[in-house]
């Protein structure tokens, strides 16, 4: 088994016909025939019916074609990378960010890896931690940096842990609940709310008021975007919940605590990795300014493991 064999079998299974595959390969179609068919002998198991109207993937196909797919990603982006690298300090990198950290962290990372090398192609792409898994586990990504729990670490995946992070309640500033020393469960029940819409924060949300019996208040609004919800928040009476450290970071914010009665959980920030993957020299610089944006954010003295 070999790359060209693995494009072969991709783009065969994409089309379902093998002289459109040929055509796309720009091969012959009897050069893609035999290819396909030395692929199948190496493996010993057919992976692909042929019929009149064309091919169509067996149970092995299918079940090599997200290995094959990780597999030339990984292969591909290894030799662009250090290509480039060996050039003029190029290359490209694209990392999945959890939607929190739209504007904490990762901005300042950027910025750090951008301007050493402006040649750098960096993709980010901003979604939930489920999602940022999945994608990960695909070779979609490089890496990630996320929020997880304890429980919810992937045992394919590869984590290192930066620091945690307290999930509490928030509204506007001059919100009636923030001008209180005390809220309770039941007032924070009555208020409409506003959430993000991942699984760490409904599960954080729901097992709060079910814990005490209560019924869980009315979720006016769902959205991805952290920098939306904190618009709406600043700007209605909707309130919600997010992580203390990175609401405190930014002084411009006109959010304000809500002082509840217990806590929404706690969650661990850090780096993912597969655990198969090859480090790329720009991965490893990225992951090095993220590192040091947080000793600075959190003041923490250089060489402090």
């Amino acid at each position: 088994m070999n790359f060209q064999q693995l494009r072969h079998f991709i783009v065969t299974a994409s089309c379902g016909n093998i002289l459109k595959a040929a055509e796309i390969a720009n091969i012959t179609q009897s050069g893609l025939s035999r290819s396909i068919n030395a692929l199948e002998s190496s493996l010993g198991l057919p992976l692909f019916e042929r019929g009149p109207k064309g091919v169509k993937l067996t149970e092995f196909g299918h079940d090599l074609l997200p290995f094959a797919n990780r597999l030339l990603n990984e292969h591909d982006r290894v030799l662009e990378n250090l290509s480039a690298f060996r050039q003029l300090g190029r290359g490209s990198l694209t990392i999945g960010v959890a939607h929190s950290f739209a504007y904490y962290v990762v901005p300042e990372a950027i910025s750090s890896v951008l301007r050493r090398w402006p040649e750098v192609e960096l993709s980010i792409v901003s979604d939930n931690y489920q999602r940022l898994q999945e994608r990960l586990n695909d070779g979609e990504l490089d890496f990630a940096f996320s929020l997880y729990t304890e429980g919810s670490r992937h045992p394919d995946l590869d984590y290192e842990d930066l620091f945690t992070v307290n999930t509490r309640v928030f509204a506007r500033t001059g919100h009636e609940l923030t001008t209180l020393p005390s809220v309770s469960s039941e007032q924070i029940a009555r208020c409409h709310w506003g959430l993000i819409n991942g699984g760490s924060a409904r599960a954080a949300f729901f097992n709060y008021f079910n814990d005490r019996g209560i019924t869980p208040p009315k979720i006016s609004m769902r959205c991805t975007s952290v920098a939306m919800l904190v618009s709406v928040i600043q700007d209605t009476d909707l309130i919600t919940i997010l992580p203390e450290e990175l609401i405190s970071t930014d002084t411009h914010l006109r959010l304000s605590p809500v002082n509840t009665d217990g806590v929404f959980g706690s969650a661990v920030c850090g780096l993912i990795f597969r655990k198969s993957s090859v480090e790329l020299p720009v991965a490893v610089q990225f992951a090095d300014a993220v590192r040091r944006e947080i000793r600075l954010l959190a003041k923490v003295p250089p060489g402090t493991p």
